[in-house]
C-alpha cells in the first residue's frame, strides 16, 4: 500500500474547543481502551500523547500518580485543564509540542506511555518514529499503549464520506504490518475491535459519525 508522505501533523485548527460541552468533542473514548485502563490501571508516572482536549486523560489521572498531557494544540490543552477536577489538577502537566518531532523527554522517564486516537492519521515512517519514541522515553518493565484505526469512515447526516485535508488511509494488513515491524521482539497484545456509528463528533466545519477498525497495542518495554 503505498503511502503519501507528510511531513507534519495534521492541522487541527479548524476543532473549535471554546464554547463546547464539557467533554471531548471526539466523545467519552472507545470502550476496548477504556476496558484496558480501567482493567490495568495505569501507575505511576504516565505521558498522554496526542491528548487533544482529553478523551482519555481523566481516566488516566484518575489512577496513575502523575500525568504529563502532549499536544500540539494549546487551546485543546486548555480546555482539558479546565475540565479537570481541582482534586486530580496537582497530579497534571501540561506541555505543547510536535508528536511528529522527537520528544523533549529523556530515556527511560515514565512508567507508561499512551497514545491514542492519533497515529493513523500520518504516514507509516512517522508512526515508526512515534512508536520508537514512545517506547525510547517507557522505563525498562513500563506500559506502552496506543490504538491505530484503519479501514476509516466518517459518515455525514447526507451519507457522504468526510476526510480530513491529507489524510491517510490504511487497511487491516497494512497498520498490522506497522505494528509487527515496530514491536518486534517485544511482548505485545493487540486486541482487534469494530467501531460503528461512534459519538457523533462536532469539530467545528461539519458533523459526522465513525466507522472503522481498531487495533488496541499493549508493549512492555
Amino acid at each position: 500500500m503505498s503511502m503519501p508522505e507528510q511531513e507534519n501533523q495534521l492541522s487541527m485548527t479548524h476543532v473549535k474547543y471554546d464554547d463546547t460541552p464539557q467533554g471531548s468533542i471526539f466523545g467519552p473514548g472507545e470502550e476496548p481502551v477504556n476496558t484496558l485502563l480501567d482493567n490495568a490501571p495505569p501507575e505511576g508516572n504516565w505521558i498522554d500523547l496526542g491528548a487533544g482536549d482529553g478523551r482519555y486523560t481523566k481516566r488516566i489521572l484518575t489512577h496513575c500518580s502523575s500525568l504529563t498531557a502532549f499536544d500540539i494544540d494549546e487551546r485543546a490543552l486548555s480546555k482539558l485543564e479546565r475540565e479537570i477536577d481541582l482534586s486530580l489538577r496537582h497530579k497534571l502537566t501540561l506541555k505543547t509540542g510536535d508528536l511528529t518531532n522527537p520528544l523533549p523527554f529523556g530515556d527511560n522517564q515514565f512508567d507508561g506511555t499512551f497514545c491514542a486516537s492519533t497515529i493513523h492519521i500520518f504516514p507509516e515512517r512517522i508512526i515508526e518514529n512515534i512508536i520508537c519514541e514512545m517506547v525510547r522515553i517507557a522505563r525498562p518493565g513500563g506500559r506502552v499503549i496506543l490504538d491505530f484505526f484503519h479501514n476509516v469512515e466518517r459518515v455525514m447526516s447526507d451519507g457522504k464520506l468526510y476526510l480530513y485535508p491529507g489524510e491517510i488511509s490504511y487497511d487491516a494488513p497494512s497498520a498490522q504490518r506497522i505494528i509487527d515491524r515496530c514491536f518486534r521482539g517485544k511482548t505485545t497484545t493487540v486486541k482487534v475491535a469494530n467501531i460503528a456509528d461512534d459519538f457523533e463528533t462536532d469539530n467545528g466545519v461539519v458533523k459526522y459519525k465513525f466507522n472503522g477498525r481498531l487495533f488496541v497495542v499493549e508493549c512492555i518495554a
